[in-house]
């Protein structure tokens, strides 16, 4: 609300006055940005209308600091609440999230920065956004060929294919065609971390078993939603599936079955999450948690989930990290080794994500005595971590790790 009222001023300011015509900033710029409003669903454009209309109230009232010129300004000359409408939708589409970078960003606000709006999206992108204040800054994560267009992203793409495509269809209305999203690899990929093992695997089968024909989708959706009405919509459909490897199919009623395991495995999850929130890290609260989430791992792992998978991947680091907090060092390497996997199957390369869990995970190991892995662990996370640039302890101390492990290697 803010962000639209000081935008608003702006313009009608602007207007009022003789623009710069070279000004690559004037309100102009911002009208030319694209909005997708007309390409929104009904509801949608009605939720946004609303918004619009509460943003326009909010800037005639004593919340805003416009004076009544400029209210004149943007109710008869800019078009009231459509040219509101059209612009929250342009925010929508091209504003920036301010974040605190780490291991999950922090978001602190939001800016307009119409020169990085020319940047395309890519799913595995060449660069990242970071902030300091209120200034973007860019910067490479590889070396940039000559010619090669510099990319960033605009959604999370630590997700699987098709939790970005989604994200990328709600938000910014296009379908992403990038060099990760239509390799081969990917293809692979997302279906490990969206299937679940073979009726046979016990016997050495090491398809996957996926939901045959139209309901593939469907169930990859179902699999991934947090709750909602969407979920409540599908979780008790019948699925058949088929494994893409030797073809054995998993009748109705084992598969009604298996999914029972898999929601009691959420629930596991669940409890585990609210009672760290609700105790804190002490001792008995980590080993009711940690018990719960090797509940979660067992029922999965009964249903077939590969350890490649976001499910699996959660529990593991989470994990990891307990037995860490214990000081169950072997328990956390085993763990940590285990979850690393899934997430270079849903991260690109140089994310953010893959850093940290490398970073802890080298702590362990050097705590084992491991100077070798630790070094390994280290020289990958700190060629992230370094990127970042922020005042996160875990950087310094695993660029003091990194030095410590390089003198115990000789090198």
């Amino acid at each position: 609300m803010l962000m639209v009222d000081r935008l608003l001023q702006r313009v009608a300011m602007e207007i009022d006055t003789v623009a710069n015509p070279n000004d690559r900033h004037c309100h102009q710029a911002v009208e030319a940005l694209v909005d997708h409003y007309d390409e929104a669903s009904p509801s949608r454009r009605k939720l946004i209308d609303e918004v619009a209309a509460g943003s326009l109230v909010f800037f005639w009232s004593r919340g805003s600091s416009a004076p009544s010129k400029i209210s004149t300004i943007v109710s008869k000359r800019l078009g009231g609440y459509k040219y509101v409408a059209k612009l929250l939708s342009r925010l929508e589409c091209n504003a920036f999230a301010i974040t605190v970078a780490g291991k999950v960003s922090h978001q602190i606000g939001q800016g307009l920065f119409l020169d990085a709006t020319m940047f395309n999206h890519s799913c595995e992108p060449n660069c990242i956004q970071l902030f300091q204040g209120t200034s973007l800054r860019l910067r490479t994560l590889r070396p940039i060929f000559q010619g090669e267009e510099l990319t960033i992203a605009y959604i999370d793409v630590n997700q699987h294919k098709a939790a970005r495509q989604s994200g990328l269809i709600a938000g910014y209305g296009f379908v992403c065609h990038c060099a990760r999203c239509t390799s081969v690899e990917e293809a692979w990929w997302d279906q490990r971390v969206t299937g679940m093992g073979c009726p046979l695997r016990g016997r050495g089968c090491v398809g996957l078993s996926l939901p045959k024909g139209r309901d593939a989708a469907l169930f990859r959706a179902w699999r991934t939603m947090k709750g909602g009405n969407g979920r409540k919509a599908v979780e008790s459909r019948t699925w058949a599936h088929l494994c893409t490897s030797c073809g054995a199919q998993r009748d109705e009623k084992e598969v009604k079955r298996l999914e029972q395991e898999f929601l009691a495995a959420e629930e596991h999850e669940k409890k585990a999450e609210e009672c760290l929130k609700e105790y804190g890290m002490n001792p008995n609260a980590l080993v009711m948690a940690t018990g719960m989430l090797e509940g979660a791992k067992s029922g999965y792992a009964r249903y077939g989930v590969p350890y490649v998978s976001i499910r699996m991947h959660y529990v593991l680091a989470r994990l990891m990290e307990l037995n860490f907090a214990t000081q169950d060092f072997k328990s956390a390497v085993e763990y940590g080794t285990l979850a690393a996997p899934s997430l270079e199957a849903i991260c690109p390369r140089n994310s953010v994500l893959i850093a940290y869990h490398l970073a802890i995970l080298a702590k362990v190991v050097w705590l084992l005595g491991d100077c070798k892995t630790t070094l390994k662990y280290t020289s990958r996370a700190m060629r992230v971590l370094q990127l970042i640039d922020n005042d996160d302890p875990l950087i310094s101390e695993i660029k003091a790790l990194l030095e410590q492990a390089r003198r115990a290697c000789g090198s």
